[in-house]
């Protein structure tokens, strides 16, 4: 699973547990990017990109204020750059801090723009089905949580399960036990206990060929309450 599979995971492993709970589990290196910044040195677009990405990265459920005007400077420059990857992480970024400050419809605008510029990527040819799967992945999973947050279980389950060929097509197995664990917990909540069923015994499925524990956990628990 590469990074962007697995920080999806967290997000969807959030949604699971504590659906409210919001934090940052990477540590970037926010001092040493910022000095870049400050030191006068004359940076490259890229240079500058990589720098406000890092502090992007750091700053997320940390500091506001810092994580929103690195976003935007990020945003700028990647409009002026043409760098439409980079440009789909400063959206995303922000979708993820209105979603931390439950602003739900300021985070599904960016999520959605993140989408629109993602999709712009597959007439570009420095971008491989690789990136596009990645960004998809994410902002897939990303939507599916803020429905599921906003208990719109439908549109939720709707997100995840277009994330789902992708992890399948990538071997992303965590990322699928989780996902077919939220969609279980979703046809629950709405009564349904034979799709509920299925779903947990595909994340059972799944979560056994990963070697987790808590993946193999996860899904048992979740048979308990049917």
């Amino acid at each position: 699973m590469n990074a962007k599979g697995l920080f999806l995971s967290l997000w969807l492993l959030a949604g699971c547990l504590t659906v409210h709970a919001y934090q940052d589990h990477r540590h970037a290196e926010v001092d040493s990017a910022e000095q870049v910044l400050r030191s006068g040195k004359p940076l490259s677009d890229k240079e500058r990109m990589e720098c406000y990405h890092i502090l992007v990265r750091g700053y997320l459920g940390k500091d506001s204020e810092k994580h929103d005007r690195y976003c935007h400077l990020l945003l700028d420059l990647t409009g002026k750059a043409g760098a439409l990857n980079m440009r789909e992480s400063a959206l995303y970024h922000l979708g993820l801090q209105h979603y931390g400050k439950e602003e739900y419809d300021k985070a599904e605008n960016y999520f959605f723009w993140a989408l629109a510029v993602t999709d712009s990527m597959r007439n570009d040819k420095r971008y491989s089905e690789s990136d596009i799967d990645d960004n998809l992945s994410q902002l897939y999973g990303a939507l599916g949580n803020l429905y599921n947050i906003q208990d719109k279980a439908l549109l939720a389950i709707e997100y995840y399960q277009k994330a789902l060929p992708l992890f399948q097509r990538h071997g992303w197995l965590e990322s699928q036990t989780i996902l077919h664990h939220n969609v279980a917990e979703l046809w629950l909540s709405m009564g349904n206990t034979e799709k509920a069923l299925q779903e947990y015994q595909q994340a059972i499925e799944t979560g056994m060929a990963t070697g987790d524990s808590l993946m193999v956990a996860l899904p048992r628990k979740g048979l308990v309450k049917i």
